[in-house]
């Protein structure tokens, strides 16, 4: 167990998916780290941002975390760093911490909570930048006919959704969209 850095604290633990941490600074939570195989994988993620490290669920980011592994809900408000997001995303991130466990909303459900109704490629954007996967639950963003795309907490579509059938969502597949054909010289339109 290392000393905490002014970077920060990541408060690695053992979940009933695998390893996981929250990673917590002055300012409060700043990330959390999705279950990994191996303990050393996030000890080496620590390292090498400078972070101290602390074992056990001993903050309430850890313990809201460890709760919704285990399939408990978490009622404890978090406080989170925003620091490293713009003000769009800000807003968009706090309208997608409201999006209650076992249910989804789209990109432009969110888009339009947070005062840019077109923007929905935007909130994509904004949606993949968040930092704190699982407890602001960008999981449960989907995509305009109800279908899983994108994520990037980790694990792809496949955690996403994991994620989903956690809570008891059955999501749609990832949609197939056809790809347009490129035109040959000389064929019709």
């Amino acid at each position: 167990m290392s000393r905490p850095s002014e970077r920060g604290v990541a408060r690695i633990f053992r979940s009933i998916w695998g390893w996981a941490a929250v990673v917590e600074g002055p300012r409060g939570l700043r990330e959390v780290w999705l279950p990994a195989p191996r303990r050393a994988a996030l000890v080496a993620r620590a390292r090498r941002q400078g972070l101290g490290i602390k074992n056990g669920a001993a903050s309430a980011g850890a313990a809201a975390l460890q709760a919704y592994l285990a399939g408990r809900a978490s009622r404890r408000r978090l406080g989170i760093d925003w620091s490293a997001h713009t003000p769009f995303e800000r807003r968009v991130l706090r309208v997608v911490a409201r999006i209650p466990a076992g249910e989804t909303r789209t990109y432009g459900w969110v888009a339009a909570r947070a005062g840019r109704p077109l923007a929905a490629r935007a909130v994509g954007r904004a949606v993949g930048r968040n930092r704190c996967p699982i407890l602001v639950p960008c999981h449960r963003v989907v995509g305009a006919d109800g279908a899983l795309v994108g994520y990037s907490g980790g694990g792809g579509l496949a955690m996403k959704q994991r994620l989903l059938q956690h809570e008891g969502v059955i999501p749609r597949r990832p949609s197939r969209r056809p790809r347009p054909r490129p035109s040959r010289p000389g064929s019709r339109p």
